[in-house]
Order: C-alpha cells, then structure tokens, then sequence
C-alpha cells in the first residue's frame, strides 16, 4: 500500500465522519460499545441492512486516533488486509475501523497475525458470525456482538426522533407497573402495524411499501448469494427451494409448517435437506427456531417451531398480494422482541404457549381466552386487566 492510496482511505474516512452527522440516534449496543475497554478485537455481525455500518461509524466518530474503511472498497482490492492493517499502525493509527471485513480474503489469519504482533484495536463488522468462524482461530482475539433487529422502540426513536426509555421485563409482569406503562406507552400502539410491515431495517421514510420491499428483496438476495453461499454450493434449484421454504412459512398459520409438512409439499426435497436449510437461515437470523419445553426423548422427538423474522412474513405476503396471517405474525414479533425460551407443546393441541423464565405466556388477539391457563395472556389490544400484557409492549425491551 502506497502513500495515494492512503490519502483515499484517509478522505473515505473523513467523509464519513461528516455522514455519522445525520445520525444522532443510537443503536442498544452503542452504550456497550463506546466505552468498552478491552484488549479483544470487536466483531459486530448481525443481518444485512440493519444499522451495523452505522453503529461503526459511530463508535468511529468518538475515537482518537482512528481511521475507517470498507473492506470492499476498489482501491483496496489487491492489498491483503495484513498488508493494509500494517501500513496504518505505522501511521500510529491505534483504533482501526473495518467495514464488511469479509470482503478480504484469508482476513481470519491477518486479524490473527496482526492481534499477535501489534497493540491496536481492531473494531470490524461482518455480515455473517458464519465468516468468522471459518480459518483461523479467533476465538481468544475477538468478542463478538450481534446487532439484533431494531426494536419497536428503537424504530420509533430514530424514524420519528422520539427518546422512548426502554422497559424492564419484570415491569412487564407486575400488575401495577404494567398499568402505568399502558398509560405511558399508550401513544405508540398504532406504530405497531408500521413496525411489522418495516421491521427492524430502518428504512428511508420517503419510500413506500412496495419501494422498500424491492430494496428487501435485493438484500435477500445478497444473503442467499454472499452468506448462505459460504455454507452450501448455491444453484438455481437450491435458490428455489430456499424461496419455496419461506413462501410456506410466512403464508401458514401457527404451528402449520413443521419439518416433514415442508417436505411433502416441496417436491424433490428431502426432510434433512429441509433441517440444513432452515438452520442455515437460522443462522443468518432470516428465521429462528424454538424448541419444545419437554425435555429428554419428547425434545427430541418434537419438531421445533419455526418463526420469521420482522419483516419477512409481510414481505413475502406482499409478493403474493395477501396478507399475512395475523396469528403467525403476532406470535414473530412476540418471540423476537421477548427472548422467548421454548414453546409448550400439550398432547395433540396446537398450543401457542412460550417459556420464559419458567413463566408461561400465552399470545392472541384481543378476545383471546386463557383456556391453557397460562401465568400471562399477552393480547394485540391496550388490554392490561388481571393477566394480560398488551403485545406491543414487549417491542420496548431493549
């Protein structure tokens, strides 16, 4: 690397700093971050388009001594990663910041050789931990922190330039303080539909529905092509199946679609080829996987249950001109913004039951009866007497 391609690195980086400007609100890891004192090398990973570059620019803009760069930049093309994290320590540069690191090839080995040999922290995101764990070992070298999907209210708060504070879960549970909170928190009910069509991608307001989705499905794309790419040779077939698979979840009702249900309705698709494939999006956080609460052999021989992601279920709905079923969609939003632990599972019933901290929620529109007799009925209305949460509420969470 050369001193001009250095002066190109330098002026990236320095508009940058002027772009971090137009974004004032911060991510939930942001206060983890900007003050982390550690001798570890920071990873953030987490899906395509959810805030990550902007979360690294901000922890960028608050540093001394610090540049910025995007792994896939041209100019940077034929210089090894190694060859570029060298040539900016000798700039005395002590806190460098990498954008999609995976971009350079062998980047493993040089954060590994370059941990061992310098005094420099090293603060890079990833679109996939997946990358990460491939080549060499970095598991004494770098934390790792997944950018979770915006919550509801953290989408409020940036889209709207409100500073909503975020609600204890155990505040959530107790009958008084969750009377409050409806009272406090009433006047963001109605963001709640926005929110599922939106999700967590924090998207440009100017835009409409079907604008926004096209720019979904471009990043979708990347995922099938760039992340799940790593795992599994893709082709035209494999792409279809991965597209058919998502089409049945995000159009069936709660607890429709189970491992051989998708076989069966997928031809020429295995049962195992259709566990591979959902734990590969598993992993890329395009759906997430519950088990069963039993445990021993009624575990093992219980079909997870499988929820999508904000937006995906609108999204594909979208696709076909439906809507999405509202059950599914309410059950989604409540297992990702709640960290439920796993779902209950009675004899042959069709229970929509979930566990956390050995407290037993039961999720459901607004005349919904608590016939499991759960501890607490969340509801999609302001509803909050006896045992009912509001729904929404969970979306304050972090």
């Amino acid at each position: 690397m050369n001193e001009v391609i250095f002066s190109k690195m330098f002026q990236e980086s320095q508009n940058k700093k002027e772009v971090v400007k137009g974004y004032p609100k911060t991510r939930y890891l942001y206060n983890d971050l900007v003050n982390y004192n550690s001798d570890y090398f920071i990873g953030i990973t987490g899906l395509r388009g959810i805030g990550k570059t902007i979360l690294l620019l901000q922890l960028f803009d608050k540093k001394k001594d610090a540049i910025y760069f995007s792994a896939d930049s041209i100019y940077l093309s034929k210089y090894s990663l190694y060859d570029i994290l060298k040539f900016l320590i000798k700039k005395e540069y002590k806190n460098i910041f990498i954008d999609e690191i995976a971009y350079k090839e062998n980047w493993q080995q040089h954060l590994k050789n370059i941990y061992d040999e310098e005094k420099v922290k090293i603060y890079f995101t990833s679109s996939s931990s997946l990358n990460i764990l491939k080549g060499a070992d970095l598991s004494r070298r770098v934390l790792l922190y997944e950018l979770k999907q915006a919550s509801l209210r953290e989408y409020i708060n940036i889209m709207y330039d409100k500073n909503i504070e975020p609600i204890k879960q155990e505040d959530l549970l107790d009958n008084k303080k969750r009377k409050t909170l409806v009272n406090n928190y009433s006047i963001y009910y109605d963001y709640y539909t926005d929110y599922c069509k939106f999700g967590g991608f924090l998207y440009n307001k100017s835009k409409d529905i079907s604008e926004f989705y096209k720019s979904i499905d471009n990043i979708f794309k990347k995922i099938i092509y760039s992340d799940i790419s790593n795992l599994r040779s893709i082709n035209p077939k494999v792409e279809t199946d991965i597209y058919n698979i998502l089409y049945l979840l995000s159009t069936s009702a709660p607890f429709e679609m189970s491992y051989s249900n998708l076989s069966k309705s997928i031809n020429g698709v295995s049962r195992n080829t259709i566990v591979a494939i959902i734990a590969d999006l598993e992993k890329i956080n395009i759906l997430k996987q519950l088990r069963s609460c039993n445990s021993g052999y009624p575990l093992i021989r219980t079909d997870p249950k499988i929820f999508l992601n904000l937006p995906f279920r609108y999204f594909f709905n979208h696709t076909l001109n439906k809507n999405p079923n509202l059950g599914s969609l309410r059950e989604d939003f409540f297992v990702y913004l709640s960290n439920a632990e796993c779902y209950i599972k009675t004899g042959k019933e069709k229970s929509a039951d979930f566990m956390i901290n050995n407290k037993v929620f039961e999720v459901g529109g607004e005349n919904k009866k608590n016939k499991q007799k759960a501890d607490y009925l969340v509801v999609d209305s302001l509803a909050c007497d006896g045992n009912k949460i509001p729904l929404f509420l969970f979306g304050f969470l972090y």
